[in-house]
C-alpha cells in the first residue's frame, strides 16, 4: 500500500501539466476542425484556471467556428474584462472581435462603439481607426464623424505617408473621393515615391469624372518606377473608361506580367477583355481572379461579373450587340 501510495504521488498530474495538456489537445482538435472537441477541453481548462483571457480568447474563436455568435461575444468581453491594465493592447482585440461580430450582424452603432473602446485601450492600432473610419463613411453615413476619426488617427498613429495612404483608401472605397485625393497629395507630398499614394490620386481623380487628369497624374510616376503593377493597373481602369481599350489591355498585361499573383492586376484584365468582346478570355481571368482572394465581397462581386459577362455572351450569340460598356470599369 505504501508503495502504491508513491506510485501514485510521483505521477500524479498536477494542476499546470493538465492545463497544459488540455490546451494542447484543444489546439489539435482546432487543427482538425474538431470545434466541439476543441470546446470542451477549453471549457475544462478554464475550469481550472477561471479569469484566463487567452483561454476565454480561444474559446471565442471556437465559438466564432461552431456559428454562436452571441457566445463568442459574450467569452470576448469575459475576456476583455479579465486582462489589467498592462495588457490594453490584449483588451483592445477583444474588443475589436466583438466588433467584427457586431459589423456581421449589421449592427453598425453597436460596432462602431465597441472599435472606440478599442482604440481607448489600444489608441496606436491602424486597424481600429480604419475600421471605424470605413463604418462612419459607409453603412452610418455620419461624414462629420469621419472626419474627426481621420484627424484622430493621424494625430494618434502619425501623419505618415502608409498612414495618410490607408485613410485615403478608405475614403476613396466609400466614394469620398475629394477627400482621397486630398490624402493621397499629402502623402505623396512627403514621400514621392509612395506608389499607393500616386495610384489612389489617379482613381480619385478619375471617379471626380477627371480621367484625364488622374492619367497625366500617372505619367511621371510609371516613368520612374515602371515595374509597379499598382500603377499599372490604375492605368488600365482609367483608359478604358476613355474608350481606349486596346491600350488598357496592354496595360492591364503589363500589371500581370509584373504580379502573376496579384488580384487587383487579373481584375483589370478581365475588364479590359470583355469591353473588347474577349469574352472566353474574360471568364478565365475571373476564375483566376476567384483562386486569389478569400474575401467574401470579392467572391461575390466576381460571380456578378461572371455573370454579366456571360449576359453578354448570350447577347452577342443572339446577334444583339458586339461590345457592351455596361460592364463598367471596376472599383
Amino acid at each position: 500500500m505504501v508503495v502504491a501510495g508513491v506510485w501514485y504521488f510521483v505521477f500524479r498530474e498536477g494542476k499546470e501539466e493538465r492545463v497544459s495538456r488540455l490546451v494542447r489537445e484543444g489546439r489539435t482538435a482546432m487543427d482538425l476542425q474538431d470545434f466541439v472537441t476543441a470546446e470542451s477541453r477549453l471549457q475544462e481548462a478554464l475550469r481550472l484556471t477561471p479569469g484566463n483571457g487567452v483561454l476565454l480568447h480561444n474559446l471565442g474563436v471556437v465559438y466564432l467556428k461552431l456559428n454562436r455568435p452571441e457566445d463568442a461575444r459574450t467569452t470576448f468581453e469575459r475576456a476583455a474584462a479579465a486582462y489589467g491594465p498592462e495588457a490594453n493592447e490584449l483588451r483592445a482585440e477583444e474588443l475589436f472581435q466583438e466588433a467584427t461580430i457586431s459589423y456581421g450582424e449589421k449592427q453598425w452603432a453597436r460596432a462602431a462603439s465597441e472599435l472606440e473602446r478599442a482604440i481607448a485601450a489600444h489608441p496606436t492600432r491602424v486597424q481600429l481607426h480604419t475600421r471605424l473610419l470605413d463604418l462612419q463613411l459607409g453603412p452610418l453615413q455620419k461624414p462629420a464623424a469621419a472626419e474627426s476619426t481621420t484627424t484622430r488617427f493621424l494625430r494618434l498613429c502619425g501623419p505618415t505617408p502608409e498612414n495618410l495612404g490607408n485613410a485615403a483608401y478608405v475614403h476613396y472605397q466609400n466614394k469620398s473621393y475629394a477627400e482621397a485625393e486630398n490624402l493621397s497629395r499629402q502623402a505623396i507630398a512627403l514621400q514621392d515615391s509612395f506608389i499607393q499614394g500616386h495610384a489612389i490620386l489617379a482613381r480619385s481623380l478619375w471617379k471626380s469624372g477627371r480621367p484625364r487628369d488622374g492619367l497625366q497624374a500617372l505619367e511621371t510616376p510609371i516613368a520612374r518606377w515602371p515595374d509597379a503593377p499598382a500603377l499599372w493597373v490604375s492605368r488600365s481602369l482609367l483608359l478604358a473608361d476613355i474608350g481606349e481599350r486596346i491600350e488598357a489591355l496592354n496595360a492591364a498585361d503589363r500589371a500581370v506580367a509584373l504580379a502573376p499573383g496579384d488580384f487587383e492586376s487579373h481584375q483589370a484584365r478581365q475588364k479590359a477583355l470583355a469591353l473588347l468582346g474577349r469574352y472566353d478570355e474574360a471568364l478565365r481571368e475571373i476564375d483566376v481572379a476567384r483562386q486569389l482572394t478569400q474575401d467574401p465581397s470579392e467572391q461575390r462581386m466576381l460571380q456578378t461579373q461572371q455573370s454579366i459577362v456571360r449576359h453578354m455572351m448570350g447577347l452577342e450569340a443572339g446577334g444583339t450587340v458586339t461590345r457592351s460598356d455596361s460592364l463598367g470599369t471596376g472599383p
